[in-house]
């Protein structure tokens, strides 16, 4: 069944060698890791007005000029999960709890759960009311909380059957998708005031496809602006628009990816653009992008665009982490040509 100017790092040490050769039997020393990004990306996400991306990573999270490389700020924690809501509300997950960065603020509130075991991802609402975060209990066990913000209390829990559990709001925060990323389990929306689930996959109108591993692909994101258009992809060339108001199911076109899986997926700004992150390799894999109002796939192969993904506010490029997560690329939104990568 089927279905959104040169970036100077501020760097003691070059990443490639501007130096004439060395002598022969002299070996090169590796460049040390850039002192803005460290050496290993986690997460980006531009800042709502669109002239900063924060960037996570195994070192730091900074907040960078992302034309320029300046770094404009550097926070204390280092998150393994980055996201940026509407508002500027900043969230990210350490072992032990989830950390939210109001609008501006240089400082992190903690939120703490003793009876909890490990803390995985979070996502805020896009006015910053609320936070879901998905969790592990004392047991190891999996499960999904929701939080007030202003509280900083836990208005309630959601069970699931998976560990590998990505979160997405709808557009005026009534809705949550649970999406099991693994392809193993269950993916489930919820609706938050009514505490119920309104739909579940795999069902009859999208059933389980599996990859050539055997997992069962599904990926699911809500429109930014459209509170009822969830995007859904049920394997490697089955994407599409649900309107979960109408049941109405809008396919998309099918990438040739030749079996290669695509990863989750993400809506611009104004929902115009939907993108499934690839994996690097052959040109059939990498990316893909679409026109969610007529549904034509815009990529003629592979684009260079991969997890840990961010749209400019704008929709004129976008963030994204190579698969290794040792270097950030800027995308150009309508050529998908990288304009910088870094380190360079």
């Amino acid at each position: 069944m089927v279905m959104a100017a040169t970036l100077g790092l501020l760097s003691t040490a070059p990443w490639r060698s501007e130096a004439a050769p060395e002598a022969e039997g002299v070996r090169e020393t590796p460049p040390e890791p850039s002192e803005v990004f460290g050496d290993r990306l986690l997460g980006v996400g531009f800042a709502p007005e669109g002239e900063s991306l924060y960037v996570s990573g195994t070192e730091h999270l900074v907040e960078v000029d992302w034309r320029t490389g300046e770094e404009l700020r550097r926070f204390e924690q280092r998150p393994n999960h980055l996201a940026v809501g509407a508002d500027g509300t900043v969230v990210g997950t350490v072992l032990d709890a989830a950390l939210v960065w109001d609008p501006g603020a240089d400082r992190a509130r903690h939120l703490f759960d003793e009876e909890l075991g490990e803390w995985n991802r979070s996502v805020p609402t896009a006015d910053g009311t609320r936070l879901a975060a998905s969790v592990n209990d004392a047991e190891g066990a999996p499960l999904v909380q929701v939080w007030d913000l202003a509280a900083a209390e836990v208005e309630f829990e959601i069970g699931t059957d998976s560990h590998a559990r990505d979160l997405h709001f709808n557009a005026d925060g009534s809705l949550l998708v649970v999406s099991d990323y693994s392809g193993t389990g269950t993916s489930l929306v919820w609706d938050l005031d009514a505490r119920q689930t309104v739909l579940e996959l795999p069902n009859e109108d999208f059933p389980a496809v599996p990859d050539d591993t055997g997992h069962h692909l599904k990926h699911l994101a809500f429109h930014p602006t459209d509170p009822s258009l969830l995007a859904v992809t049920t394997g490697p060339e089955d994407t599409a628009l649900y309107d979960l108001d109408s049941g109405a199911t809008t396919p998309l076109e099918a990438p040739g990816t030749n079996g290669h899986p695509l990863y989750e997926i993400h809506f611009s700004s104004d929902g115009s653009r939907l993108v499934a992150s690839g994996d690097d390799g052959a040109s059939e894999r990498g990316g893909r992008v679409w026109d969610t109002a007529t549904g034509e796939l815009l990529t003629e192969g592979g684009a260079p665009l991969y997890s840990q993904l961010g749209f400019h506010p704008e929709g004129t490029v976008m963030a994204t982490v190579t698969p290794d997560g040792e270097r950030l690329l800027i995308v150009d939104a309508e050529s998908f040509e990288v304009l910088h990568g870094f380190p360079e």
